[in-house]
């Protein structure tokens, strides 16, 4: 349920939700209910503002690309060339002369 309310909430309508909320319990702070949907608002927009900063910085680091390479370290000589016009690099590919 929680991921249904995280799609259809989106960080401004909650916002008018918490103030209406809070204007009821201002009129009405005997009521439960709206003191605890005024929690969990708060929390909802707390956590809102927190994924909002880390997608921010998320942004100024996603200029640096970071890369595992996983594959077997013992290559064959042929491999390694291979990658190398893969990459664009100037190679040798064949060392004697074929005639």
């Amino acid at each position: 349920m929680t991921k249904v309310l995280d799609i259809i909430i989106t960080p401004p309508l909650l916002f008018c939700l918490f103030t209406l909320i809070s204007r009821i319990t201002c009129v009405d702070p005997n009521n439960e209910r709206a003191a605890s949907n005024k929690e969990w608002y708060e929390k909802m927009l707390e956590e809102k503002r927190q994924q909002q900063q880390q997608e921010q910085e998320g942004e100024s680091s996603a200029g640096v690309m970071t890369f595992v390479n996983r594959r077997n370290q013992e290559t064959s000589p042929d491999f390694d060339k291979y990658e190398r016009l893969c990459r664009g690099e100037q190679t040798r590919v064949c060392t004697r002369t074929v005639y």
